[in-house]
């Protein structure tokens, strides 16, 4: 199942570099599913079920005689997703190109203002990380997986990025990089009557709207079209804010979800679905070290195709409320931590992240990941 090719960022490293980018984009899209942490999400994967239609190779509407890729009614979403919302959310995204799965490795992202409606991002990869992973060039060189300028036009409700380095292959190392050459540049309007998008992809003088690239939209328009649905459906919020048990710290905090769900469900369910997802990814076998706690070891190839064991070792308590979910490598060296801890009075979900270099993190792509956990763990 797509379910089980996910999340891990050892399986997102030992992917990328591995072709032409095919099997990021894969891991991308299953990592929607994991986010969801819903089987049924999975099968509407499979079935080719998704938040919009993309229609590839229209006439254009904006450009007559142009070919675009052209998506169903967004009128038709429930609940009803705006145009306006809609251009706020990829324009969020785009400020903030990273999944989860980059966020294990990302060094930096920097977005440079360079007008009200125009700025420049970059993100950069830790060369070391991905050296300890077995994906890195073996000299320490950082990576440049998004490079873009992006222009919005609020009045045509229009968004156009340029490309300075291939997103879809992972980018270009560091060294390599430059913001001389456009290599692609992506143009997206927004229509009405009814209401819905288009886009399409320049390289060079080709203008690229075929089915191939619609797939490809899907790993950006479906999760952004989802995470609005959510936040506009969702009974309880999730915040970045003090930490309960120390407000000198910051984590992602729900809402109290009293009223929906009681402690022992809710704590249930999450050890329940973290097991299930370990279970269903390939080539992973789980060793239950005690009745709180686990290790799921993912046999993986480097790029010699040299088999590696990276252990995932996942601890909790009910008593507590508290689960850790620590990252090894192939050496047995903790790399990043995962913790949730579940409150009782009231009862509220926090969450976070520790790096490897031991800071702690709460990501927008964190808080937007509790919040879709816990109001589909509430039902």
């Amino acid at each position: 199942s797509v379910l089980a090719q996910v999340y891990l960022p050892t399986l997102a490293l030992g992917s990328f570099l591995s072709a032409d980018g095919a099997s990021w984009l894969t891991l991308q899209r299953a990592m929607l599913s994991w986010i969801a942490e819903k089987v049924s999400d999975t099968a509407k994967y499979i079935l080719g079920i998704h938040e919009v239609e993309l229609t590839p190779d229209q006439d254009s509407v904006t450009e007559p005689g142009s070919l675009s890729i052209i998506s169903g009614s967004l009128d038709e979403i429930e609940p009803k997703v705006s145009t306006e919302k809609l251009l706020q959310e990829i324009e969020n995204s785009l400020r903030w190109p990273v999944d989860a799965m980059t966020e294990h490795v990302m060094k930096s992202c920097d977005v440079e203002e360079k007008g009200p409606d125009e700025f420049i991002v970059k993100v950069i990869i830790d060369g070391q990380k991905l050296d300890s992973w077995g994906r890195g060039r073996g000299d320490g060189c950082d990576r440049v997986k998004t490079w873009k300028k992006v222009v919005i036009d609020r009045k045509e409700k229009r968004i156009t990025t340029w490309d300075y380095v291939p997103e879809a292959s992972f980018g270009e190392w560091i060294d390599l990089a430059t913001d001389k050459e456009v290599t692609a540049m992506f143009n997206l309007a927004m229509l009405s009557e009814p209401s819905r998008f288009e886009c399409w992809l320049m390289k060079g003088s080709e203008r690229i709207a075929n089915a191939e690239f619609a797939n490809f939209m899907y790993s950006w328009t479906d999760p952004i079209i989802k995470g609005i649905k959510a936040e506009m459906s969702a009974k309880v919020k999730v915040v970045s804010g003090p930490s309960p048990s120390d407000a000198s710290k910051t984590s992602a905090i729900s809402d109290p979800m009293d009223e929906f769900i009681d402690y022992d469900t809710y704590f249930e369910a999450m050890c329940s679905k973290t097991k299930q997802f370990f279970q269903n990814i390939p080539d992973t076998v789980i060793e239950d070290v005690s009745e709180n706690e686990y290790v799921a070891n993912t046999t993986m190839k480097d790029k010699d195709e040299k088999e590696t064991i990276h252990p995932k070792r996942i601890k909790f308590s009910q008593e507590t409320g508290e689960m850790q979910i620590v990252f090894e490598s192939a050496d047995g060296k903790s790399k990043t931590h995962i913790h949730r801890v579940l409150h009782q009075s009231p009862l509220r979900l926090e969450a976070w992240n520790v790096s490897e270099a031991g800071e702690r993190k709460v990501p927008v792509s964190l808080v937007k990941q509790i919040a879709i956990e816990v109001n589909e763990t509430i039902g």
